[in-house]
This record gives structure tokens, C-alpha cells and sequence, in this order.
């Protein structure tokens, strides 16, 4: 009883942190679908009802990116913490600063879908592309603290995999960059460069799973 009692007691802590997180992400992503709505002034016409949904195009795009790239978050986010047994002061805090950043990412998506049809399209692009550096910078923070104590993870996790999750937060953080990079010089190949990733990351992380 007394070497079960402090593992039970880990993973119900490491349950409730992820519980909360999961929250978050459901709440970022709920907001996306919330920001999509048929302008007021929609003229009361079949024709002008269509006009209207199909003009929010832009909305459409950045909603289903961002949409897309918070669900492999969540699964990166998870990957992370299925390597815990325990948590500490350090890991809630680096978790709530991802949390934060997290909970934002509606905001710059209502800026890219709002501007990326206007002359304001590289400001926007730029702001959209520019925020999902904070992200990956908060998720290798996380990453660091999670794995700075051998305290915090399961003994059974192999060495490999620890550092498998590293190189991926590591290489999240250089292609966030190099697409705010390249959104200086040319916005829309950014923004293609943004679609490229998620889509990239989602067959790495099936070829993990499977």
C-alpha cells in the first residue's frame, strides 16, 4: 500500500492538470467557431444570405488553420504530459504561461480573417504568424521544466521518446520562426507555409501513433 499511495496520488495530480489544460484548449477552440457570424446588415434575401456567407471566406481560412493547428497543440500538449508521473509549482506555472498564450489565439485569428482580404493583409499575417512563436516558446518552456527533474517523469518512459518530444517542440519553434520570417518578404507563401505545417505535423504524429 505505501509504494502505490504516492503513484496514485502523482497521476490524480498530473489528471487534474491535464483536465484543466483540456478545458483551455476547448474553450480557444470553441471561440474560433464563435467569431463566425453573418454580418447584421445581410440583406433579408435568399441571394443576399449567400453573398454573405460565402464573403466570409476569409474567416473561414483562418478559423480551420488555427482550428487545426490548436487540436495537434492539444496532442503535442498531451504527448508531454503522458510522460509525467508528478507535478510541481514550476510545471503548473510553465503550463498556465502555455495556457495563456493558448486561450489568446482566437484574437489573431479574427485579425487575419478580418484584414487578409484589405491593404492591412501583411500587418495581419505578420501578427497571425508572429503569435504562434509565443506558443512554441511557452511549449519549450514547458518541455524544459517537464523534463529538467527526473522526478517528474515515469520510469518506464525510455530516454528516446523524452527526447523525440524535445525535437519536436525544438523544430516547431525553428519553422514558426522561419515562416514569421518569410512573412516580411512575402505574407501569402507564409500564410501557405502555416497551412504546410499542421498539415506536416499531422502525418508525423500518425506515423508515431501507429
Amino acid at each position: 500500500m505505501d509504494m502505490k499511495e504516492p503513484i496514485e496520488k502523482a497521476d490524480k495530480e498530473t489528471a487534474r492538470l491535464e483536465a484543466f489544460s483540456d478545458g483551455v484548449f476547448g474553450v480557444a477552440i470553441t471561440l474560433l467557431a464563435i467569431e463566425i457570424t453573418v454580418p447584421k446588415n445581410t440583406p433579408e434575401t435568399n441571394e443576399g444570405l449567400l453573398n454573405s456567407i460565402f464573403s466570409l471566406w476569409t474567416l473561414y481560412l483562418a478559423y480551420f488553420n488555427s482550428f487545426a493547428t490548436l487540436l495537434l497543440m492539444w496532442i503535442a500538449h498531451h504527448s508531454i504530459f503522458k510522460i509525467l508521473r508528478r507535478t510541481s509549482v514550476n510545471l503548473m506555472l510553465a503550463n498556465g504561461l502555455l495556457l495563456l498564450v493558448v486561450a489568446l489565439v482566437p484574437f489573431p485569428t479574427k485579425t487575419l480573417g478580418a484584414f487578409i482580404n484589405t491593404p492591412a493583409k501583411d500587418t495581419a499575417i505578420l501578427f497571425y504568424t508572429g503569435y504562434f512563436i509565443l506558443i512554441s516558446i511557452a511549449f519549450n518552456l514547458l518541455m524544459f521544466v517537464a523534463t529538467r527533474k527526473k522526478t517528474l517523469i515515469d520510469k518506464d518512459i525510455p530516454e528516446i521518446k523524452i527526447k523525440q518530444i524535445r525535437r519536436g517542440q525544438q523544430k516547431g519553434f525553428l519553422f514558426n520562426l522561419l515562416i514569421f520570417i518569410v512573412a516580411f518578404f512575402s505574407p501569402w507563401i507564409a500564410l501557405a507555409m502555416s497551412f504546410a505545417t499542421w498539415i506536416y505535423w499531422a502525418l508525423i504524429m500518425k506515423r508515431q501513433i501507429m
